[in-house]
């Protein structure tokens, strides 16, 4: 007696794989999505604490009318953040050139830091 898998086997296994396949690629490309997404907002985070570390020690040139553009080039070259700090996973980790906007806000009495990948030029 032969042994082995029919056709219809074979077929069924394959059907199967098919199936799970069309459920767990989607489910798998969105983690890595999400992913994505919290190291990227965890890297704001660090660039927006960075900022106020600067704000820190340089007041004299912050202003509660007037909105600065702080770059992450200063931050480097000022020693608060390694350039290897700063790749942006959501872009094929290239490296983060972005700009962290400071303004005061009479609302709450202090200064707010917003991170904007746009660089300080525009």
């Amino acid at each position: 007696m032969k042994k082995g898998f029919t056709l219809i086997e074979l077929l069924g296994v394959i059907i199967l794989l098919g199936i799970i396949g069309t459920i767990a690629v989607p489910s798998i490309t969105n983690l890595i999505k999400d992913s994505k997404q919290k190291v990227y907002d965890s890297q704001v985070l660090m660039i927006e604490r960075t900022a106020k570390d600067w704000a820190t020690e340089n007041l004299e040139r912050l202003s509660e009318t007037e909105i600065i553009y702080l770059s992450l080039e200063e931050l480097i070259n000022n020693g608060y953040i390694e350039q290897t700090e700063l790749r942006n996973p959501l872009n094929k980790n290239k490296i983060m050139n972005g700009c962290i906007v400071i303004n005061y806000d009479n609302e709450y009495s202090k200064y707010q830091y917003k991170y904007t990948d746009d660089p300080c030029d525009n």
